[in-house]
């Protein structure tokens, strides 16, 4: 006598039951053991069903993350890292890549060119969620380059973007025991091929290789979720940068024009005049390309961020010190009503790209000039601290709500345009700041004492090969 236990429709294990002797069981023990199969089931079912359901609780927590990350200004491939493990504890895997435009990021124990070769065999197929668990059903080249890695659950949340989270299980090497070896199947009778009573009970042993533990039912249903919450956010993301860029035209046309204008013009006034009026109209055309060049420049870099190409740092040994004084009377050159205080040391190398560095300090000095306080100081502070070069601006301002705190560092902030003192401002001073200063695997933070506002730019001063984790800044 034998005793099924079924869970869900499917046979889940048997308790089977034998005899020495023919014995004909009792109706009521028979009875008693098909309502033992039956709480025996019910006990595995609803085991089951808790387990199950704690793991979609714990994924829901980590899918609200990884939305936020996605629909936020960092970005997801820049924040995955600090959720890869949380997002391993309830799609179990041995390690986790994450990719999105131009953008990566992977796990030290992925095999780069692996993890290149199979986005380039995932973007080939068809469906928003690929799954295998066995190697031979990828090309051989895939194959060889992922090893250990012989499977992979691979979600594709944005399309266009080419936005793939990768989970990936090591080969399970698998010694299987068989009976009747193959080599004893010596005769073809109506039921096919059958083993000789003397090899039935023969053993044979298969080791099993280029496989994995397989992806289950509940492994996939975690991943349909993530792919709706993602997708969801992709195209939330995918929107709003749509309107940016709808935004970004109507103002660069707007404030275009009027440099356009006075250009035009004062070409008019130069051929028909000259001595020191040619010189006053020369300087009013240098003023206009200037302003026309830093509006394209601004938008030329917004423009290589969203796609993800970076800004293409080219990092070098510069003296900080030195660039932040050039800055500092440059800045006081062009702006003789305000009041700027530094203080630096004599000298502070670090390893940096120039150009950009001066790009943020002099959006955060012009930042501080636009909304601090008419008629105060700016203070603008350099310090070497602890291998960092740490750079701090204030200027006296009141505190900004935390609602705008939220979206301090995003593009075209409505509150930034049209400001009166800084008309021709798109909102990107900040955005491009933080850009610069992440490409530097540094940070960039607001703060308020009280009375003052304060932006604290934070870089290590020799860059680490290999830091930003596989991200392209």
């Amino acid at each position: 006598m034998s005793l099924s236990i079924v869970v869900g429709g499917r046979l889940w294990g048997l308790i089977a039951c034998h005899h020495g002797r023919a014995h004909r069981v009792p109706y009521a023990i028979r009875m008693t053991c098909e309502v033992l199969s039956h709480v025996l089931s019910s006990s595995v079912q609803a085991a089951s069903d808790r387990g199950a359901t704690t793991r979609r609780l714990a994924a829901a927590g980590v899918r609200r993350k990884l939305g936020a990350l996605l629909t936020g200004d960092e970005g997801l491939v820049e924040g995955f890292a600090a959720h890869c493990r949380e997002l391993a504890s309830v799609l179990p895997c041995d390690a986790t890549f994450c990719t999105h435009g131009n953008a990566r990021w992977c796990e030290p124990s992925v095999p780069e060119e692996g993890a290149t070769l199979l986005l380039r065999w995932l973007n080939g197929q068809e469906h928003g969620i690929t799954s295998f668990h066995d190697a031979s059903q990828l090309p051989e080249a895939v194959r060889l380059a992922l090893h250990p890695f012989c499977s992979a659950l691979a979600v594709r949340f944005d399309r266009v973007g080419k936005g793939w989270l990768v989970l990936l299980r090591h080969e399970q090497l698998e010694s299987i025991t068989w009976s009747g070896p193959p080599e004893k199947v010596e005769r073809i009778g109506p039921l096919g091929r059958r083993l000789t009573p003397s090899g039935s009970l023969a053993e044979w042993r298969q080791t099993v290789e280029g496989r994995s533990l397989p992806w289950d039912e509940g492994d996939r249903a975690i991943a349909q979720e993530l792919l709706a919450d993602l997708g969801t956010a992709a195209a939330a993301r995918a929107a709003r940068m749509e309107m940016a860029r709808s935004q970004l035209l109507a103002v660069l046309g707007h404030d275009l024009r009027d440099p356009l204008q006075t250009i035009s013009m004062m070409g008019q006034l130069l051929a028909q005049a000259g001595g020191s009026n040619g010189s006053r109209y020369g300087k009013r055309i240098a003023v206009s390309i200037g302003r026309m060049q830093r509006l394209i420049g601004e938008v030329f870099d917004m423009s290589r961020l969203h796609a993800g190409m970076g800004l293409r740092l080219q990092c070098v040994e510069s003296d900080l010190s030195a660039l932040l004084q050039g800055l500092v009377e440059d800045a006081t050159t062009a702006h003789p009503g305000v009041a700027i205080i530094s203080g630096m040391p004599p000298s502070l190398v670090a390893e940096i790209d120039p150009d950009r560095i001066s790009q943020a300090i002099g959006n955060l000095i012009s930042n501080a000039r636009n909304h601090g306080a008419l008629g105060e100081t700016i203070s603008v502070r350099l310090d070497g601290v602890a291998g960092n070069a740490v750079l701090g601006i204030t200027n006296m301002a009141p505190a900004i709500s935390t609602e705008a705190v939220a979206t301090l560092f995003d593009p075209f902030k409505p509150r930034s345009l049209g400001n009166v003192r800084n008309l021709g401002g798109l909102g990107l001073g900040l955005y491009i700041a933080s850009e610069v200063t992440k490409g530097h695997h540094g940070t960039l933070a607001y703060s308020h004492d009280g009375v003052r506002v304060a932006f604290t730019l934070t870089i290590p001063l020799v860059q680490t090969a290999g830091a930003g984790s596989g991200v392209t800044a």
